[in-house]
């Protein structure tokens, strides 16, 4: 199928707009480098702010058993969409249920990473826990880590093969 050839003024027209937009886009970008470098202490300082606050609501406003719930439950969310992605998976005109179960699985290992790091601000040291709260320390950081990596690797299994098995 022969397409018919643009005439050069209509191809001139779109390739100047396309220059402006894409020069438009640096411009752009390279000012807010420079408005960045510029206020990098109060960008930095709004950063931290948001950080505590993620961290704080993450912990259930700070609390060493909220952490834990709040990762338990992320966790636990990705286990789920783990269990139920091969059968979404098996019904080819269901891609849309498919995205939506790997974003909240992967929104799940989001929210065990962040109470995962909000654990770490609960607490000084561990001679602070008691022994439950030690054991519930351990629990978030090694064998839910490794279960964390395997829920990831099995994401990316799943999504891999609803991609490439056209």
């Amino acid at each position: 199928m022969e397409t018919k050839p643009k005439n050069l003024a209509v191809q001139g027209v779109q390739c100047a707009l396309t220059l402006a937009v894409a020069m438009l886009g640096i411009v752009a970008l390279l000012g807010l480098i420079g408005w960045l470098i510029e206020h990098h202490r109060q960008v930095s300082q709004e950063l931290n702010n948001a950080w505590y606050w993620t961290l704080r609501g993450f912990s259930f406003g700070g609390y060493f058993w909220g952490a834990v719930a709040s990762g338990a439950l992320g966790l636990a969310t990705s286990a789920w969409v783990c269990c139920v992605f091969p059968e979404a998976e098996k019904e080819p005109d269901r891609q849309g249920v498919r995205n939506v179960l790997v974003c909240v699985g992967l929104g799940g290992l989001a929210a065990w990473l962040l109470a995962y790091f909000s654990l770490q601000e609960t607490f000084v040291s561990m001679s602070d826990l008691t022994g439950y709260g030690v054991v519930a320390v351990l629990a978030m950081s090694a064998p839910i880590a490794a279960f964390g990596v395997a829920c990831f690797w099995c994401f990316i299994e799943a999504v891999s093969a609803a991609t490439f098995s056209d």
